[in-house]
């Protein structure tokens, strides 16, 4: 109450000093003007209106402190009615924050995830996949750094396209250009044998214009596409690939994987059974089976993912994908929560080929179960 006291009592001594100020100016104003009609009376007209300057000008700095004074008065009221209300600060213990974060004893239980089983397999495979794409590109990028260092890019002829492609190229472009872009397409597919995608897709972006009707072109542009993650892009390219040669299912697992990551689930399950009527090559049949497979778990349906990865017996001679479809096996019973099945899909995968991906990592992560 006394600093209140003490507040309230400076207000009113900046009121006083205000009501002061404001008589000197009335009071400047009255001699000005009565020095105005005085000197015009008898004459002076330049020294009245030099008075009358003179006058106006302390006025007008009367009233600059008037406003100042105002609100020194208003802030001073503001402090008297905050001090009044919740008294003087306090510092260190005494201050009631501080004091409620030492004191508060309340606990936080961790009750696990708030997310369904399938938003959770869905999130997982997801970091998993991004992590999945960032190792590849962290590996793209060393290769090309090695590349560019060693100069090989540079001196390195392009190779010679196949009679097949030449004999297009030539049609596409003429014998007057056909010199210069067979060498540009030749460059692409070193690029691309080297892994270095990007610069496979800047030799090919400039010539597709011209080789647009070319389907071999076309597929090396979308496996690019592909490898770059533009989905749609790949789609796009391998699309038109599949429709000038319907029964080749070389690609068809690259577009089935296109079509997952783009979450056109329906046009996955079309092409899949249109793999299953032709039945090629075990391999490209083990690669689509893998990237249906994949799609079914996105969706959150392990089962039927399982049931597609699920075929046939023991192999007489084990092959490189059957190893690649005991290691997506083994993947899919960890996820669906069959430790004892991956585990044993897992030890077949390590004893066909001990660096297979992350076999060993995967094998100690199960441990005894």
């Amino acid at each position: 109450m006394a600093r209140a006291s003490l507040i309230a009592m400076t207000a009113a001594r900046a009121a006083m000093t205000v009501t002061a100020r404001v008589v000197i100016v009335a009071h400047a104003s009255l001699i000005a003007m009565t020095a105005a009609r005085a000197a015009m009376a008898t004459g002076l007209v330049a020294r009245a209106s030099l008075i009358a300057m003179t006058a106006a000008r302390a006025a007008t700095a009367t009233a600059r402190a008037v406003r100042e004074s105002s609100m020194v008065i208003v802030r001073g009221v503001r402090r008297a009615e905050v001090f009044h209300r919740k008294g003087g600060r306090k510092y260190g213990k005494d201050n009631p924050v501080i004091s409620r974060r030492q004191n508060d004893d309340r606990q936080v239980i961790d009750e696990g995830s708030v997310r369904t089983p399938r938003e959770r397999d869905t999130r997982r495979n997801e970091r998993r996949a991004a992590d999945e794409r960032t190792r590849d590109k962290r590996a793209v990028d060393r290769r090309n750094r090695d590349d560019r260092r060693d100069g090989r890019h540079q001196f390195s002829p392009p190779r010679a396209l196949e009679e097949k492609l030449a004999k297009e190229v030539r049609r596409a472009v003429g014998e007057r250009r056909f010199a210069y872009v067979s060498r540009q397409v030749g460059a692409a597919l070193d690029a691309y044998d080297r892994e270095r995608w990007r610069d496979a897709s800047k030799l090919l972006a400039p010539l597709l214009e011209d080789l647009y009707l070319v389907l071999d072109v076309r597929v090396i542009a979308g496996r690019v596409e592909y490898k770059l993650q533009r989905w749609r892009a790949a789609a796009e390219h391998l699309e038109f690939a599949r429709a000038g040669d319907p029964t080749d299912m070389t690609n068809m697992p690259v577009l089935i994987d296109c079509y997952r990551a783009l979450r056109q689930y329906d046009m996955v399950d079309q092409l899949w059974e249109e793999m299953k009527l032709v039945s090629p090559h075990p391999m490209v049949m083990a690669e689509g089976r893998v990237s249906t497979a994949g799609s079914y778990a996105d969706r959150g349906d392990l089962q039927s993912a399982i049931r597609i990865m699920t075929h046939g017996g023991e192999p007489s001679h084990v092959q490189p994908h059957h190893v690649l479809e005991w290691y997506v096996l083994a993947d899919l019973h960890d996820r669906a929560g069959d430790p004892v099945t991956a585990k044993r899909l897992f030890a077949k995968v390590a004893k066909a080929d001990a660096e297979f991906y992350d076999v060993t990592a995967r094998l100690a992560a199960l441990g005894d179960e």
